[in-house]
């Protein structure tokens, strides 16, 4: 039975809890712990890689890295029903820039899990999906496109914490590339950093404890004029690079404002939305008109 057929009808806040029983890591007793929380754990459900796996995408891991996930989830999920694309078992979603998987997981009890597609970069982590989700397709692609999806495909397609990183003539591929395997009607959802990110950049010391965190506080100085390039609409971006297959050649850290998305997005998407007042990076929403 798949996990869609096991739970399509549980709530959204105890698939989260089913998912955090899921976690084997740690040690003994924060297993036990874990369980009595949140419920017996089903072989079935994904489980979470190691945590230092975790860690080293999105800088935390286990209830914080789901916890936050699922906000995500809960945004995507209630912006489809807004703008007429209700999630179903038949609708065809790509996560792109799927990590570790920890957004996609959520959507297997609301789609089935044969239209679940993840794609990414790094072809260690597509292995870690392969292993730990047990439904979906999961695929690498090259820095930049084409890709071998198929046109006109998806009804949905998400890239969160992505456009946030890349260099401005990467993010101009990709968005023509989703504009093509796209459905009509079809939406995407793609996030970028706020304004305040500027700021906050310029809060670091150099001396934090995550790599990201260090490269992040040479980057978007000096504040005042960034802040201003800002407001005039343009490309925010610092070559600061993830390391590996993220190199700094297309990635680092971007702040895209909605005056540029209006301004260069492709015209066969849509902007719907550009929302700076989510609790998770500022969101952009497109549609392919019918």
């Amino acid at each position: 039975m798949s996990l869609y057929e096991r739970y399509r009808g549980l709530s959204d806040d105890r698939w989260l809890h089913r998912l955090l029983a899921a976690d084997r890591s740690g040690t003994w007793r924060e297993r036990v712990v874990r369980r009595l929380r949140h419920g017996c754990d089903d072989p079935s459900i994904p489980r979470l890689p190691d945590r230092q796996v975790q860690r080293s995408f999105v800088g935390m891991f286990g209830l914080q890295a789901l916890s936050h996930a699922w906000v995500v989830y809960r945004v995507i999920k209630a912006r489809c029903l807004e703008f007429g694309q209700p999630l179903s078992s038949e609708t065809r979603l790509l996560d792109f820039g799927c990590g570790w998987g920890r957004i996609i997981r959520f959507f297997m009890k609301d789609v089935r899990g044969d239209n679940l597609v993840g794609v990414d970069v790094d072809p260690d982590i597509v292995q870690v999906c392969r292993a730990t989700l047990h439904e979906g397709r999961y695929e690498v692609v090259a820095q930049a496109p084409p890709t071998v999806l198929p046109s006109a495909f998806f009804d949905v397609i998400y890239a969160y914490s992505v456009f946030s990183h890349l260099a401005e003539p990467t993010h101009l591929q990709w968005v023509r590339e989703f504009a093509r395997v796209l459905k009509p009607g079809g939406l995407v959802f793609a996030t970028t950093q706020k304004r305040s990110f500027i700021e906050y950049a310029n809060t670091l010391r150099g001396d934090e404890d995550h790599p990201w965190l260090r490269s992040l506080a040479t980057a978007f100085r000096p504040m005042e004029t960034v802040l201003a390039q800002y407001d005039r609409g343009e490309f925010v971006y610092s070559p600061t690079g993830g390391g590996g297959v993220r190199d700094a050649s297309f990635y680092g850290d971007a702040v895209v404002p909605e005056h540029y998305v209006a301004q260069h997005w492709p015209p066969d998407l849509e902007i719907l939305s550009f929302d700076e007042h989510t609790d998770v990076q500022a969101l952009i929403v497109a549609r392919k008109p019918l």
